[in-house]
């Protein structure tokens, strides 16, 4: 890629123009994400496709490779001498994101999407929690997003097949696991499931009959067509999956795994470092953070190892924050030392919107998430991991 000159290089005159057209292909991957995503979208609460779901399969991966692929030859025409130090950066961005989200496409990994934290069994549920509702068409877009449930599940099922027939597929432990959620959410009450948490978020202004209807046209949606759609799923796992998730959990073990693997480390690391080394860099650190740790332990007079200093810490209560007030209260202390840094990079940003403290209570405050932004339930079936060194 083209280097960054340093600010206040004027070595060639700004090209008004580039500058434009460089702008204008932003906003257009960026509207592309949109159109592609309508999940997103809801995440981003942006009122856009809020009836439709994402779509998978092969049309659907061939019109992004194709739109990708235009976006990637008109970014690379902008020629970079006329832009300025910023728009230089931004061109390499996009240029770098554009060609990784096409080569994604190209390494085949809906083929082995057995995830039982960011697959489908969970981010539909979990996409339902967050879809707003504000007014009557709030709640018609939502009952016909679940409508589409069977169809996004099958899309899910025939690129399952595509890994069966390739030989690309799952670790036999996120089978278990995607195939122990999916029973666990045909067992729970529909009224039960995150399918059903807008009614809980009706408009207070609503009529009671209109809520009463919305509940109703909630509940007939899920059990009309969400819960065969998952029975369908449950099926196809029992049967034609089982026995054939694989018994490494390295993606190294499938046709195309290693190749799969060393874009995802480029992709993710932004470098060209073997997994070794990685591997390596982070057993260095986690060393030299334990080692920091003890150096802790010994200057308050602890004698034991570090895990036992761990152990005593998380005993103490002058460690604890004793109420939900205070958990919020530094939360938004922590985020407002955030913001600032920030700021002193990219300008002011918005408020941080942070979890209500009217949305805990002890009985679900143990099972919840912790997650930045307002609180969501977690999608029935799903497991919560806690890690601690």
């Amino acid at each position: 890629m083209d280097p960054i000159p340093p600010p206040g290089d004027e070595a060639a005159p700004l090209d008004p123009a580039a500058t434009r057209t460089l702008a204008d292909l932003a906003a257009a991957y960026w509207d592309f994400g949109l159109d592609e995503s309508p999940a997103n979208c809801t995440y981003l609460g942006i009122d856009r496709g809020q009836d439709r779901l994402d779509e998978r399969g092969p049309i659907a991966r061939e019109r992004q490779e194709r739109v990708l692929d235009g976006l990637l030859h008109r970014v690379e025409a902008v020629a970079p001498a006329g832009l300025s130090p910023e728009d230089r950066l931004t061109r390499q961005i996009l240029l770098r994101s554009i060609a990784e989200q096409a080569e994604a496409l190209r390494r085949h990994g809906w083929e082995w999407d057995l995830d039982q934290l960011f697959g489908p069994v969970v981010g539909l549920q979990d996409l339902a929690t967050k879809h707003r509702i504000r007014a009557p068409a709030d709640l018609d877009a939502l009952v016909t997003r679940l409508t589409l449930v069977p169809k996004a599940l099958d899309e899910y099922v025939d690129d399952l097949r595509d890994g069966l027939r390739s030989g690309r597929v799952a670790p036999r432990r996120s089978y278990e696991r995607v195939l122990a959620q999916v029973r666990t959410f045909l067992a729970t009450p529909a009224a039960s499931t995150p399918f059903f948490h807008a009614a809980g978020r009706l408009p207070a202004a609503w009529p009671e009959s209109d809520a009463a209807l919305g509940r109703a046209r909630l509940l007939a949606a899920i059990e009309t067509h969400v819960r065969p759609a998952f029975g369908t799923l449950l099926r196809f796992l029992e049967s034609e999956y089982a026995g054939r998730a694989r018994a490494e959990v390295g993606v190294w073990s499938i046709p195309g795994g290693p190749e799969a693997y060393a874009f995802a480390i480029r992709r993710h690391t932004t470098t060209t470092l073997s997994a070794e080394r990685i591997h390596a860099i982070g057993r260095e650190e986690l060393e030299r953070n334990e080692q920091e740790m003890l150096e802790i332990a010994r200057a308050e007079g602890h004698a034991g190892d570090l895990r036992s200093y761990l152990d005593l810490v998380s005993r103490d209560p002058k460690y604890r924050l004793p109420t939900r007030e205070a958990i919020i209260a530094r939360y938004r202390e922590i985020c407002a030392r955030m913001d600032a840094r920030l700021s002193m990079r990219s300008g002011p940003r918005a408020e941080p919107t942070g979890p209500s403290t009217a949305a805990w209570s002890p009985a679900s405050g143990a099972r919840a998430r912790a997650t930045c932004g307002s609180p969501r339930p977690r999608p029935t079936g799903s497991t919560t991991t806690t890690v601690r060194r």
